[in-house]
């Protein structure tokens, strides 16, 4: 949409890639102190809210809402993937940990290529891609803020 070039467009994302990749050192440290749920909770949240500011985003919006919202998705994601696994790994029995570590990547792959085929089918049914992306991203958002209740709900203080 803003016609960058492949560096520029790689240079856009580097925040995401920032985030995810310095803040799992503090991550461990919030698990260490507050278990998997808050972590977890706090992780969807993030995202979600990365998500969903992108909505009101078109051609003509400034890089510094991206930028935003690429710092808070990165932020979610690098708060809630780890969590997630400690979660799992301390709901399991001892002698079940290599299936429930087996059961919980396989679930993430099914899951990501489910969640690729959905959103791409909603962003190939519009007939203009921005208001495609909109759709795509209210969905992923409130996929995301449905996940956040569900740990508030059903995740145990690990």
């Amino acid at each position: 949409m803003r016609s960058y070039s492949p560096l520029l467009t790689d240079l856009a994302f580097l925040p995401l890639t920032l985030v995810l990749t310095i803040n799992p050192t503090f991550t461990g440290r919030l698990f260490g102190r507050f278990g998997a749920r808050i972590p977890l909770t706090l992780g969807f949240f993030l995202a979600a809210s990365g998500v969903l500011m992108q909505i009101w985003t078109n051609a003509h919006t400034g890089y510094a809402v991206t930028l935003v919202a690429l710092v808070l998705m990165g932020g979610g994601f690098s708060l809630a993937f780890p969590a997630l696994t400690v979660a799992v790994m301390a709901a399991a029995p001892k002698d079940l940990a290599g299936i429930a570590s087996g059961a919980l990547n396989s679930s993430r792959q099914v899951g990501a290529a489910l969640g690729v085929a959905v959103l791409g089918a909603i962003l190939n049914g519009s007939l203009i891609f921005l208001e495609g992306m909109h759709r795509v991203l209210l969905v992923a958002g409130i996929a995301l803020v449905r996940g956040g209740f569900f740990v508030l709900i059903f995740v145990r203080c690990t």
